[in-house]
């Protein structure tokens, strides 16, 4: 961590945590004193949890807390009234496997999603969701505008870079950040009608 930190000067140092355990707490320390300073507390379950995580980090970094069971996503509201709560994520692939569901993407078009986010983005708190790929990429075999898409249909303010974004890498990154910001602006441009067609593509693919 101290070594990334090196190279940021705009951006924060960004470190997600194990699940709740009985060393999260020196977990959150030992992170902080290494210099990050955005915290993401992944597959917990109940309000508590969150909430122990939230006092653990005690104002010192952003926090996020990232939404991959059915549990927690149930509880979408009341985590959103937590203090000290900086940002939601929603992960989509270990959600989709608490929820039983055959992949990622049956979460990313569902009803629940929608009603999860609208709940985050009615707190104000940001609503992040999921992963995505470099822009523009049909190689694989859900477009990668496709997910952009989605993002803006639910007004989501940020995504991780997935693993699919370095699936063959001779790109420069920089160059592919600046893209990938663009191409989600694009999105953002469009239309509710628009959106909802590009909703209906991904269905489709997904049935296929």
């Amino acid at each position: 961590m101290p070594r990334v930190r090196t190279f940021l000067h705009k951006a924060k140092l960004f470190a997600r945590c194990n699940p709740p355990n009985a060393d999260l707490n020196s977990e959150v320390d030992r992170l902080i004193a290494q210099g990050v300073n955005a915290l993401m507390l992944p597959y917990f379950e109940t309000v508590a949890q969150a909430q122990s995580f939230v006092d653990a980090v005690g104002g010192r970094a952003r926090t996020v807390l990232l939404i991959e069971t059915a549990r927690a996503a149930e509880q979408t509201k009341h985590l959103c009234n937590i203090p000290g709560v900086d940002e939601i994520h929603f992960g989509l692939n270990d959600l989709r496997l608490s929820l039983g569901w055959a992949t990622h993407f049956h979460v990313l078009v569902s009803d629940d999603l929608v009603r999860w986010c609208e709940i985050v983005n009615e707190s104000g708190l940001p609503c992040a969701v999921g992963g995505v790929g470099r822009a523009h990429d049909n190689s694989l075999p859900i477009p990668s505008d496709l997910v952009l898409a989605q993002l803006a249909r639910l007004r989501a303010s940020g995504s991780l870079i997935s693993r699919a974004f370095f699936k063959s890498w001779d790109h420069d990154l920089g160059t592919e950040i600046t893209l990938l910001r663009q191409a989600l602006s694009d999105c953002f441009q469009m239309s509710s009608v628009e959106l909802s067609q590009q909703r209906l593509q991904l269905v489709q693919l997904i049935d296929r």
